[in-house]
């Protein structure tokens, strides 16, 4: 795994990671500590109400684990994915990835490791 070079802050952090699924082993970055960020995918359905609760969800449940990890939400609209930057932080650990995935369903919750 390539590192990022130390100019390549330009907020793109998709490619300057690789992407790994639950059960995340943490790796130091250039501090001395983890530095990740999550990529939470929602996929949407025919029916907007359940669509607006599941968002709910997922907000309330990243508020519930607070911490420093920046999250990024995708929408998936049929062929088009909608990146957000959330302007919130979470505390990225495999019991919020599981309890996401419980909502969104399985490969729909990423964690990026930067360093």
């Amino acid at each position: 795994v390539d590192a990022p070079s130390a100019d390549s802050d330009n907020g793109d952090a998709e490619e300057e990671s690789q992407p790994r699924q639950n059960g995340h082993a943490q790796q130091p970055n250039g501090n001395g500590g983890p530095k990740h960020w999550l990529r939470v995918s929602l996929q949407e359905t025919d029916n907007p109400e359940e669509d607006a609760y599941m968002v709910r969800e997922v907000f309330k449940l990243l508020l519930s684990y607070p911490g420093n990890d920046p999250v990024l939400l995708e929408v998936r609209t049929g062929a088009t994915t909608v990146r957000l930057e959330a302007s919130m932080k979470a505390q990225g650990c495999p019991a919020l990835y599981e309890r996401l995935e419980d909502i969104l369903g399985a490969g729909m919750v990423r964690e990026h490791t930067i360093g």
